[in-house]
């Protein structure tokens, strides 16, 4: 018999996102968190994981989930209009912090609207 979590393995995306039409965002984020610990390389879980963690009003952590996954992306796109939009997904603001640290470390353009990735 094979074990249920070989057959699974990398459930968590498509089980997260289904959670979070269901709005069951709480549950959603915590399946979004087990995939991550499987596999840190999963830029998009910890997209899937910072858009959660905002809808939840948890900006702090969706930042950091946002910054994670900038590191570990292929495709840079989608994080840098996340990073440089001033509104994220259903309209929660940017956090202040960020903001101010990423001006501080210059990976804002002169204009402020498009990062240095």
């Amino acid at each position: 018999m094979i074990p249920c979590r070989l057959i699974f393995e990398g459930y968590e995306y498509g089980y997260a996102l289904a959670l979070q039409a269901e709005n069951d965002r709480e549950k959603a984020l915590e399946i979004a968190k087990q995939g991550i610990q499987k596999n840190p390389f999963d830029a998009q879980l910890k997209l899937l994981a910072s858009q959660l963690s905002y809808e939840l009003h948890q900006p702090e952590q969706a930042e950091a989930y946002l910054l994670e996954a900038k590191e570990v992306a292929d495709d840079l796109e989608e994080i840098a209009l996340r990073l440089t939009h001033p509104l994220f997904g259903t309209g929660t603001l940017l956090t202040k912090s960020w903001l101010g640290k990423m001006k501080k470390s210059k990976q804002l353009s002169p204009g402020g609207t498009l990062p240095v990735l």
